[in-house]
């Protein structure tokens, strides 16, 4: 598998990840290096706690992570979590919808990792 058929598989836009980082090798670092990255796990915990300030943080660094690296399936989720969860918008939601939009961002989430884990295993 190649770095571009990684992001092609998940969701990713290779293209804008090669404008930033000029280097296939550099987009590997990097797409690998989010496998260390536990900005998820602390949002699965805010999100379960329903504690929506923390996932707020959470959620909006996963977002910009994954943005950066041009994850744009997993970015764009994380951004619609991140929106419903500012302050300004969070006591409009209900938490069963909070965590319907937190299932997406983990679906997308578990599509990254599966994929860069595939790459991985193909080095």
């Amino acid at each position: 598998m190649t770095v571009k058929e990684l992001y092609n598989e998940i969701g990713g836009n290779y293209n804008n990840a090669l404008s930033r980082l000029m280097k296939d090798r550099l987009i590997e670092k990097f797409a690998l290096k989010f496998l260390q990255d536990g900005t998820f796990n602390k949002l699965s915990e805010s999100v379960q706690k329903e504690d929506w300030t923390e996932a707020f943080l959470d959620a909006h660094t996963l977002k910009g992570v994954a943005m950066n690296l041009a994850f744009d399936k997993l970015g764009e989720s994380a951004s619609a979590l991140t929106d419903a969860l500012r302050p300004e918008n969070v006591g409009n939601m209900n938490a069963a919808d909070i965590k319907e939009l937190f299932g997406t961002v983990a679906s997308d989430y578990s599509r990254t990792v599966g994929g860069i884990n595939k790459y991985q295993s193909e080095l």
